[in-house]
């Protein structure tokens, strides 16, 4: 008998497509759901990601019902959920913590900048267990702190080798990991609730090391490492010699390059791949039998509209980002602006085809994917996503679409789901959504 995360690993390495084929835009249905001669149960979704992420005459279930929004933050990154209702809130930049009630109301503020017990450098997720906060800084930190009910900082990780960075664009080898890498996507996708009392903490390579795999790691609430929950393949660098020939070799990742997408929640694991029709989902007790769970592949080819568009929104986003690159950029001519394009699409290596799948979140026994939308934003990230209950056979997997185009889903819980909304001057607005209940009925 493999042991869960040499399971997990084995499921990376074999995993099999499901072809299909387009039909016209619908809600999903569950077209099957049965169990192998392993145990393994196999659900299969009848639509592919991409017809949901498209949207479309009759593509969502239910519109998730929208609450309150919070639009006074500085650079909002990652949020958690709080066992009565209210949110927390992780600020990059102001390095802060906003405690918000059921309200929207910001009641509390937790840390500042610094070096010390309850102080923040490069704070990347956040997450919640129970009345407790955790909060993962990033690489060169690479520590988790916690917060009790009491606002009080108790303890402090150890730094763990590698680096738990989703991107810092000040960095000059600016190789672009997916999809941008100051969306919020990237520093909120690093740290999950795995069970009541642990955390699942993604860690990467370490800084230009282009071969170590990533892992993902389970944390008690008292921070002491409990287990290794997966091993999950690097994403891959290649190394060139900068086009101006001035300056050294530098590193660079495909855009839409494959990667991994994990997520975790009530004691289970989901892994997937970016290129693949395909979700795998583990269970905490290693006598239980995954799941799997299939839709139909489509391929997308990656254009050159593509390119010009993600280049633009790179710009933007970086700009946005940084309030002394705001400053610098408003007294750019447009020339110069061009030029700042041109050298960050020069150094834009593009895949033959786009993803198949983008984002997963576990929520109450519910599995949530998220497909590639062009449409919606040029890094191609949905506001549309498919629900599928992991227990209940009789469960019809759902569609639920969160706001508008613009929002980004960073957290998904039982009752709620929170977004960050890309403006033109910085991520700014948090939006709190009550979601459907995960049921058949």
């Amino acid at each position: 008998m493999h042991r869960p995360h040499e399971r997990i690993l084995l499921s990376l390495v074999v995993t099999g497509l499901t072809a299909g084929c387009l039909r016209s835009a619908r809600p999903a249905t569950l077209a099957a759901a049965h169990a192998d001669s392993a145990g393994t149960r196999v659900i299969t979704i009848d639509r592919s990601l991409r017809e949901t992420a498209l949207g479309g005459p009759g593509s969502a279930n239910h519109r998730a019902e929208f609450l309150f929004d919070i639009d006074s933050m500085e650079h909002p990154v990652s949020t958690a959920f709080l066992p009565e209702g209210g949110v927390a809130i992780l600020d990059r930049v102001e390095r802060t913590v906003s405690i918000v009630d059921p309200t929207g109301r910001v009641i509390r503020t937790l840390a500042r900048q610094g070096d010390g017990p309850g102080e923040l450098q490069v704070p990347a997720g956040i997450v919640a267990l129970g009345d407790e906060l955790f909060v993962l800084q990033s690489h060169p930190m690479n520590v988790l702190t916690r917060w009790a009910s009491d606002g009080q900082a108790h303890a402090i990780v150890p730094s763990v080798r590698g680096d738990w960075n989703g991107w810092l664009w000040q960095r000059p080898d600016i190789g672009l990991e997916f999809p941008i890498q100051s969306s919020p996507e990237v520093w909120s996708r690093r740290l999950r609730a795995f069970t009541d009392t642990s955390l699942a903490v993604l860690v990467g390579g370490t800084e230009g090391d282009t071969a170590a795999d990533a892992v993902v790691l389970q944390f008690g609430r008292d921070l002491r490492l409990l287990d290794t929950l997966a091993t999950l393949p690097a994403v891959r660098f290649t190394t060139r010699q900068n086009n101006d020939r001035r300056g050294g070799e530098r590193h660079y990742q495909d855009v839409w390059g494959v990667r991994p997408v994990w997520a975790a929640g009530v004691g289970r694991l989901a892994l997937g791949r970016s290129d693949r029709a395909e979700v795998v989902v583990w269970g905490r007790d290693s006598s239980e039998a995954p799941t799997i769970v299939r839709w139909p592949a489509v391929e997308q080819a990656v254009t050159e509209k593509d390119r010009e568009q993600l280049g633009e929104q790179i710009v933007a986003v970086t700009v946005a980002s940084s309030p002394e690159a705001a400053a610098n950029a408003s007294k750019m001519s447009v020339e110069d602006r061009r030029a700042m394009l041109g050298q960050f699409l020069a150094t834009f290596d593009f895949t033959p085809f786009r993803p198949e799948l983008v984002a997963l979140f576990i929520a109450d026994s519910c599995l949530w994917l998220a497909g590639f939308d062009p449409a919606d934003q040029p890094d191609g990230a949905a506001h549309e996503w498919v629900v599928v209950h992991l227990t209940d056979s009789s469960a019809v997997p759902r569609v639920v679409t969160f706001g508008s185009p613009r929002e980004r889903v960073v957290a998904i819980g039982p009752k709620f789901a929170a977004t960050i909304e890309l403006e033109p001057d910085g991520f700014r607005r948090v939006r709190i959504y009550r979601t459907p209940v995960c049921s058949p009925s």
